[in-house]
């Protein structure tokens, strides 16, 4: 029985769509990193800039949304100054 890899469940949809939010407020995107490694069962996500630079590294979900939270509280930081 084939498998469809890149099939989502309905969290990852909600995961996407969480992040994708967030990032939006940010003037970003969030893509998905996709493997062809079996054995890795945790979706990978990294951030892209408007301009098309990649400001992340692959992260789960939590872990990017950390990266987001710090990069919102840098630019409030920067814009205060």
């Amino acid at each position: 029985m084939a498998q469809n890899k890149h099939k989502m469940t309905d969290r990852q949809q909600l995961e996407i769509e969480a992040l994708q939010n967030f990032a939006t407020k940010l003037g970003m995107e969030v893509s998905e990193r996709y493997s062809n490694d079996a054995r890795i069962k945790t979706k990978k996500y990294y951030l892209v800039h408007t301009d098309g630079l990649i400001v992340s590294p692959d992260l789960d979900y939590e872990n990017l949304n950390h990266f987001m939270i710090g990069w919102n509280n840098c630019l409030k930081y920067v814009q205060a100054q």
